[in-house]
């Protein structure tokens, strides 16, 4: 009994996915989205996106644009994503590689980001026709990986550029935390957008999530 038992933990860890295979289904998961949209849609439209997934260990962060991921720990921020914009060195180049060029921070003087969900005007996938502008997609759904190891207490902040436009993360995480995040976290989320767009004077949309980890004994 106790070597079935042992032989079957050993078996169940052994299917457990790594971190690596985790960040690559997490990678896919945005290209897949990508394809599916310009394949099943005619909108013009995109979006940028954030995502999180928490194993026991870790956080593996995936983004594509200016959406962020930022963690607090004894009271330090640190940020677990870089924003892809048009003018950041290695995307203008990237861009200008494809055929495309970058005005005044903007992807065909349009466009203010280098990543994203959608945005067919900007891919090969969306000229269906063979009419392609440019050599290669100047507007890419792949995001970029990060991953971090958790500590009890930790607290994850994702939102999108309507919040990290008007505050920065030392003042987000205050505001959490001076609204009450520790007992009713999905309170102090609602009033940290609210703030930003009623007080802070944001013109974009906003959607955050706050997820706290398990607090220390």
């Amino acid at each position: 009994v106790d070597d079935a038992y042992a032989a079957g933990r050993s078996a169940t860890r052994s299917r457990r996915p790594t971190l690596q295979q985790l960040a690559e289904s997490l990678s896919e998961a945005f290209i897949s989205t990508d394809e599916s949209l310009l394949r099943n849609t005619n909108h013009s439209s995109g979006t940028t996106a954030v995502a999180a997934l928490v194993t026991e260990t870790h956080v593996i962060v995936a983004n594509a644009g200016d959406s962020r991921a930022c963690l607090r720990r004894d009271g330090q921020v640190m940020r677990l994503s870089v924003d892809h914009k048009p003018d950041r060195i290695d995307e203008e180049a990237r861009i200008k590689r494809a055929g495309g060029f970058v005005a005044h921070g903007r992807v065909m003087h349009t466009l203010a980001v280098s990543r994203a969900i959608g945005d067919r005007d900007f891919k090969l996938m969306g000229y269906k026709d063979g009419s392609l502008p440019f050599q290669d997609s100047l507007v890419i759904p792949d995001p970029e990986i990060r991953v971090a190891r958790l500590a009890d207490g930790d607290e994850l902040l994702l939102a999108c550029d309507g919040l990290w436009d008007v505050m920065s993360a030392e003042m987000a995480f205050d505001f959490l935390h001076a609204n009450g995040a520790e007992t009713d976290a999905e309170r102090a989320v609602h009033l940290l957008a609210e703030a930003a767009e009623e007080e802070y004077n944001s013109l974009d949309n906003i959607t955050a999530v706050y997820v706290r980890m398990a607090s220390p004994e």
